[in-house]
């Protein structure tokens, strides 16, 4: 909430600083520079090239016009005359900063490093952390609140966090998924013309609704009522039920009173078959006792017969 609000921070910095021991010369007490002997302590030198002539910095002594012997020099900047420490600094963070804002703080930076003139300015870049709850578009403030299913369709009111504290905000009846609802003033700063702007963005909130994942058989003939979905019979229920029972079993393996059942009708298919061929050979054994009874009647004429002639024979001697 310190980029909405502002507020204030203690930021370390690395910078240089004179040297103290030396103040700043690069020269051990009690010794001193020595003339360059390059330049003749001018700190340039004079070139001649093509008919002209040109100035340019001494490269021995770097354009100071003196040197520090080696013996001569500080121990604690080696002869630089600057070091670099490491402070902290007191930071007035303007409201409505965002992430690569940069402030600047004047006379924070490094001190020069020759001469004695003030030090350089301090910029400071902000690197903002997510929040939980709002995004930005520059001055704007972008959040998304939850409501339930019934608030949705009959209107009601929601708690809505800001940037200031918790709003409520009215839900007119059938508000749509993902529909969108601006409070105004209710963003940040808008620091892009001036960084003690008193103009503020607005707060985007964005409506999701909560679909129940479940529903009790009270609530779903209700909401069918409402919305005119035709009511299911309990009869086509049940008949739907027995279906898909149906559906289940035919899926299943046989069970062992079906395969029972098999043998059960093998059983009385082979019954079936003895008794047929059983009353084929009876109908077989009838036929052959008739032919017998014939050929005894037949048997027994012809012997009549015979007996009949003999006789006549005698009568006739």
């Amino acid at each position: 909430m310190v980029a909405a609000k502002g507020g204030k921070r203690t930021v370390p910095v690395s910078r240089l600083e004179r040297c103290k021991p030396c103040k700043g010369s690069g020269v051990k007490e009690g010794q001193k520079a020595k003339k360059c002997t390059a330049c003749g302590g001018t700190g340039s030198m004079r070139i001649t090239q093509g008919g002209f002539q040109f100035a340019m910095q001494c490269n021995a002594c770097g354009g100071e016009g003196t040197t520090i012997p080696h013996s001569a020099r500080c121990r604690s900047c080696e002869g630089h005359g600057l070091v670099e420490e490491t402070t902290t600094v007191d930071v007035d963070i303007p409201a409505g900063v965002d992430t690569g804002t940069q402030v600047r703080l004047t006379g924070k930076g490094n001190v020069p490093d020759r001469g004695t003139g003030p030090a350089g300015d301090l910029y400071l870049e902000f690197q903002v952390e997510p929040s939980p709850l709002f995004d930005r578009s520059g001055a704007d403030v972008l959040t998304t609140v939850t409501i339930p299913l019934s608030t949705a369709l009959l209107g009601g009111s929601v708690r809505v966090p800001t940037v200031d504290g918790d709003v409520e905000l009215t839900i007119e009846p059938g508000t749509q998924p993902f529909s969108k609802r601006i409070l105004r003033g209710r963003g940040v700063p808008d620091i892009t013309t001036s960084m003690r702007s008193s103009r503020k963005g607005d707060e985007i909130v964005t409506l999701r609704i909560e679909i129940p994942r479940k529903l009790s058989e009270e609530q779903r003939e209700g909401l069918k009522r409402v919305f005119g979905v035709k009511l299911e019979s309990k009869e086509s229920k049940a008949e739907r039920e027995g279906e898909g029972k149906g559906k289940k079993e035919e899926g299943k393996s046989t069970s062992p009173l079906d395969e029972g059942t098999d043998k059960t009708a093998d059983r009385k298919d082979k019954k079936s078959g003895g008794s047929f061929f059983r009353s084929a050979f009876d109908r077989i054994k009838d036929i052959k006792e008739g032919l017998g009874k014939e050929e005894g009647s037949g048997k027994e004429g012809q012997d009549g017969k015979g007996r009949e002639g003999k006789k006549e024979a005698k009568d006739s001697v």
